[in-house]
């Protein structure tokens, strides 16, 4: 069984004040007398903030602390709870967007109008050590990968899935792990008609998955071109290259891939290192540099 001990204002409640009132609001919330959910969300953030090496000194610590006396069983079975995994997804969301709405007062990508149709955000790829509990695969334990987007316009980041690491598979390649993912999911509620932009590195890349996001969904990619892609040169877009933003531009390429679809292609010299890149992207009627800018921020 559990006990509440009351608390004073720890900077931790101050940290938890956002969770005010949207555990409430979500969908996958239950009634639960043993373990109510807004506890088990706060025992879990301070188990993600506590620097012990193991769930059951986690657990020690805090009956040590006189602030919760939580039953070992029950806690660490709460944790396999795919009802409460949702609630997570669903309060972590929701934490973001009250947050975006909240703090963010500037918008470093305002001052580009070609992007006013844009939500935009930077993804990859994370890992963390290896748990004790982890499953050994071929005689290793392998990190817990996750996948996050980072909003390129306030620098709120979202967590985007974990890994799907069933059978004998080590880790999860990041453009499976995107095709997994419903379009809300990638939409991240955008509203209808607003678009929205990804800047992933290489292994981000799937040509005829990018159509299908584009086309179905509103959502669109840049990424670096690979070295052993054979891009059939199609023709070259005109652009302003009196325009600051493009410079560094060597041109603007209409191009065909084996997946049978068309891409655009920036050929581009850093004007401070002279280094060259070649990005490519499914978003056109786009200034090309901006292509490169958002590639680097």
């Amino acid at each position: 069984m559990t006990s509440k001990i009351p608390t004073s204002k720890t900077v931790f409640v101050k940290l938890i004040e956002p969770l005010t009132g949207i555990i409430n609001n979500c969908k996958s919330k239950r009634k639960c007398r043993i373990l109510p959910d807004q506890q088990w969300i706060e025992t879990g953030l301070l188990r993600v903030l506590s620097h012990e090496s193991s769930g059951r000194s986690f657990l020690q610590k805090l009956f040590d602390s006189g602030r919760i006396i939580l039953d070992r069983s029950l806690f660490f079975e709460a944790l396999k709870s795919k009802r409460r995994l949702k609630l997570c997804q669903e309060v972590n969301f929701a934490v973001y967007k009250n947050a975006v709405q909240k703090w963010c007062d500037k918008d470093p990508l305002a001052q580009f109008s070609e992007l006013n149709d844009y939500d935009i955000f930077a993804g990859d790829g994370h890992y963390h050590a290896a748990a004790a509990h982890d499953i050994k695969k071929t005689g290793k334990k392998y990190a817990t990968q996750h996948f996050y987007a980072l909003d390129l316009r306030n620098h709120f980041l979202n967590h985007l899935t974990v890994a799907d690491t069933s059978g004998s598979r080590k880790k999860e390649n990041d453009t499976r792990a995107l095709k997994r993912l419903d379009k809300d999911t990638l939409r991240q509620s955008a509203p209808k008609g607003r678009k929205v932009l990804y800047v992933w590195d290489k292994a981000g890349i799937d040509f005829l998955q990018w159509f299908k996001w584009k086309h179905s969904a509103g959502i669109y990619f840049i990424s670096r071109e690979k070295k052993n892609m054979d891009l059939i040169m199609m023709g070259q877009l005109p652009f302003d290259r009196q325009d600051p933003i493009n410079a560094g531009v060597l041109s603007y390429d209409y191009v065909g891939c084996s997946a049978g679809v068309s891409m655009f292609r920036v050929k581009y010299q850093c004007p401070v290192t002279r280094k060259r890149f070649n990005f490519v992207t499914s978003l056109s009627n786009i200034s090309p540099g901006l292509i490169a800018y958002l590639y680097k921020l």
